[in-house]
């Protein structure tokens, strides 16, 4: 169906398809004409007189030219020419169309390729931009899918708060993740340069880590449900440590925009039990909250 399709493409599809109809038509004719012509040819060979000499009464064969010049029909001729040149321009002006409709295709993938260029700078500038991992089968790739809760961005931006890994070396559930803000990204490299958000600092320490050492944080989380899994900044730290949401979401009193910044959740943090065994709820701000370690350790 090429309704869909904009206009002058569907146009020239359209040509396409009657050209083709009419180069049939002009080619059934000139088959039928040629086809007549050998037939009234060979009927009128038969029937050429062959002169005998008169010495020895043998058969004179005639030449080729004379042959030629009993069968010629300079009507039949000029009718099988015109099919022909008839036909030879159906073929030129299908070629032209389709060449033309080739371009035009070929110049909207063009500039759709540099939009994408353009638009994937700009991604990368933001830090939003994620390189396509090497995928190997159908399975990965549902694998892939599922590992990344919808609407999370993937890389955190300039200005904004991250869970960083500040040692490369620590890895699982011995990491250890502190709060950090992206100072700057550097889209070919991939490095981010972060400071560490410790309020005690006087000096806050910058840091230049990868890609794989830096979670967003906040995003994608206003609809986390009681009894997700994600980790949080415990009270009066920087130190991210795995909680189980105890209420959802809600805005600060007051706030009009719903992000995560005037978002918090209550939360019950792993292994913070008091004397009696009980784990009490505790108040975290929405963008001190990530699901992206809960990920890859859970």
């Amino acid at each position: 169906d090429i309704s869909n399709l904009p206009f002058e493409i569907r146009r020239n599809l359209e040509l396409l398809r009657e050209l083709d109809r009419l180069y049939q038509v002009s080619s059934d004719k000139l088959q039928v004409a040629e086809n007549a012509y050998i037939e009234r040819a060979q009927r009128t060979i038969l029937d050429f007189p062959l002169p005998i000499h008169e010495e020895d009464e043998a058969v004179v064969v005639p030449t080729t030219e004379e042959l030629r010049a009993f069968i010629h029909n300079p009507e039949e001729l000029e009718k099988i020419e015109t099919y022909r040149r008839d036909t030879q321009q159906l073929i030129e002006e299908k070629k032209a169309v389709a060449n033309q409709t080739y371009n035009i295709i070929q110049c909207a993938l063009d500039k759709l390729d540099t939009d994408l260029a353009e638009y994937e700078n700009l991604l990368r500038g933001t830090g939003e931009f994620l390189k396509a991992p090497v995928v190997k089968n159908e399975r990965t790739v549902k694998q892939n899918l599922a590992a990344v809760p919808p609407n999370i961005r993937l890389l955190a931006k300039p200005n904004e708060l991250c869970a960083m890994r500040v040692n490369p070396a620590q890895l699982g559930t011995d990491a250890e993740w502190i709060l950090g803000k992206v100072i700057s990204y550097n889209p070919e490299t991939g490095l981010f340069v972060v400071s560490d958000e410790d309020p005690d600092s006087i000096e806050k320490k910058k840091f230049t880590l990868p890609e794989s050492q830096i979670k967003t944080v906040g995003y994608g989380l206003e609809k986390v449900s009681k009894g997700d899994t994600v980790f949080a900044v415990y009270p009066e730290t920087t130190s991210f440590y795995q909680a189980t949401v105890s209420q959802p979401p809600r805005k600060i009193s007051g706030s009009v925009a719903a992000v995560p910044s005037n978002l918090f959740i209550y939360v019950q943090f792993k292994d913070d039990s008091d004397e009696f065994g009980i784990t009490h709820e505790k108040m975290v701000m929405l963008n001190h909250v990530t699901k992206k370690i809960a990920v890859e350790l859970l």
